[in-house]
């Protein structure tokens, strides 16, 4: 920052030099603000996330030879009301749902058709702020049986 213009007086007796004066300011330098880190928002959201798989077995674990299935729509939706959430497993029967408010909600499977489900078609489950919950499905996939009718010779 820079201010008037200096002015400067000589004083002196009889030849000799006394004294050298300087009326004003000077420049001055400028106080260097000190960085306050702003904190990173807490999330109030969490998520709640799965799997669907096919549980050969009927016992409700999943075990390693069981795949996931792809493709079932999973349903969330707010226990007091007002519009939920639709999202689809993947590839893997993984589904996951973000930014969730925290509250109480039901989770469950758009039947298909042609499964078994193994355990309630629909949970509760409670979300909080910066939480993941996690919900899986068991599924067992009924038979196909191919009726081909025949003619008498």
């Amino acid at each position: 920052m820079l201010f008037p213009p200096m002015h400067r007086v000589t004083l002196t007796n009889k030849c000799q030099h006394i004294l050298n004066l300087h009326f004003g300011l000077v420049e001055q330098p400028t106080p260097t603000p000190t960085f306050t880190p702003t904190p990173s928002p807490t999330p109030s959201t969490g998520i709640v996330q799965g799997f669907v798989w096919s549980d050969e077995d009927q016992d409700g674990v999943r075990d390693p030879d069981e795949p996931g299935v792809p493709g079932i729509v999973i349903r969330l939706t707010p226990i007091d009301g007002g519009d939920g959430w639709e999202t689809t497993t993947d590839e893997n029967g993984a589904y996951q749902f973000t930014d969730v408010p925290p509250g109480d909600y039901e989770i469950s499977i758009v039947y298909p058709g042609g499964v078994y489900i193994i355990g309630d078609l629909n949970k509760r489950v409670s979300v909080g702020a910066n939480v993941t919950v996690g919900m899986n499905f068991a599924l067992y996939l009924l038979p196909h049986h191919i009726y081909i009718p025949t003619t008498p010779r």
